[in-house]
């Protein structure tokens, strides 16, 4: 490859896709605001004060330029050559409206859903969608912020107020079975390469844990990667995405759209044979895809606020980020593995009682443990 490629982002997601960069042997270069980002123990990464300083000292030079995360204001990236995936791939789904529009254009179920400015649009959101709703900010928010429930009119105006800024979207709050997500990586010359469906459970709007192979994959998996695969291509995006949606019975709906790697698929490292973060950079640098079959089947918890005591345990990967704890703070992650179900659940079962404490896990996990 000539040049290197350059990543917008030195949080974990950056750090992984340069992990996964040094084993194809292809040189990146990092940059964030951040001077205790997890990529900034690395000799390639550069303290920057913007986004648009970030691209400016990224691109000389690069074969590709990428991000580790959404929020990167469209503006500094207008001078970024190769950038991968496009900035009208991100432009699309960055503001939850075009979002929602797009999903809507394309024929992808969702929830029932109406645009809301403030407060002064809560009668029509009741007559639309009825209560109670899911008010999200159309920009920004993530984990579970920029979003908030509402049960009743004074909480819905109070959630469209607080959110008034960059207008939200309201969405009817649907009885779904489980959570699931998909990831896709699509290269240039539209290899597409479809990981197996990922069953997760989010705990006040952020990822607790992530089950591979979902229980309902040889069911709903033919089902989602057809979706999937229409929304990347007409996006014309090249890369890793994820789409995280609802389970209600045989049936699925779209939630949202990650136009990056993802935490659903952190256990992908593990678990399958190219995991989303070499299949990203490969697509991004023009490399063949790899292939993206499960080696085994797996269970990544997410470690939030605090890393806990690593063990030494058959099966078991620790990814610490390096970071400060806070709380509410993604600090690491582990994944368990096993041959198959069975073997997972006795590992799991073997992880320390407190450590589970931390997990409403699925219930033969739960009972195992």
């Amino acid at each position: 490859m000539r040049g290197h490629l350059g990543i917008i982002g030195g949080g974990q997601l950056g750090l992984m896709l340069a992990q996964a960069a040094d084993e194809l042997g292809v040189v990146v270069w990092l940059a964030d605001r951040v001077p205790d980002a997890p990529a900034a123990r690395r000799s390639e990464f550069r303290l920057v004060q913007s986004w648009g300083e970030a691209v400016q000292v990224l691109t000389p030079g690069a074969q590709a330029v990428t991000w580790d995360r959404e929020d990167v204001p469209l503006d500094a990236l207008h001078n970024a050559a190769g950038l991968v995936p496009s900035a009208a791939a991100l432009a699309a789904v960055q503001d939850r409206l075009a979002q929602k529009q797009l999903l809507d254009a394309i024929g992808l179920p969702t929830a029932p859903w109406i645009a809301a400015a403030n407060a002064s649009d809560a009668g029509q959101v009741i007559a639309a969608l009825g209560l109670p709703v899911m008010v999200k900010a159309r920009r920004g928010g993530f984990d579970g912020r920029g979003q908030m429930v509402a049960r009743d009119r004074a909480s819905l105006e109070a959630a469209l107020d607080r959110f008034a800024q960059s207008g939200c979207i309201v969405e009817s709050l649907i009885p779904f079975d489980d959570e699931c997500a998909v990831l896709v990586t699509r290269s240039a010359d539209d290899d597409l390469r479809h990981y197996p469906m990922v069953w997760t459970y989010q705990d006040d709007g952020q990822l607790s844990w992530a089950m591979a192979p979902h229980p309902r994959e040889s069911a709903l998996g033919t089902v989602l990667r057809p979706m999937i695969a229409r929304l990347v291509r007409k996006l014309n995006y090249v890369g890793t995405l994820a789409m995280e949606c609802f389970r209600c019975g045989d049936t699925v709906l779209v939630n949202e759209i990650a136009p990056r790697v993802h935490n659903s698929g952190h256990w992908t490292i593990e678990g399958c044979v190219s995991s989303q973060f070499s299949n990203h950079v490969r697509a991004a640098c023009g490399l063949p895809l790899g292939d993206t079959a499960l080696r085994q089947h797996c269970l990544m918890l997410n470690c939030i606020g605090t890393m806990p005591e690593q063990i030494e345990r058959p099966g078991v990967t620790w990814h610490d980020y390096g970071k400060k704890p806070r709380p509410g703070r993604k600090v690491g992650h582990l994944t368990v593995v096993g041959r198959d179900a069975a073997e997972l659940q006795e590992r799991v079962a073997a992880l320390p009682p407190d450590l589970l404490k931390r997990y409403a896990l699925p219930t033969g996990l739960r009972k195992a443990a």
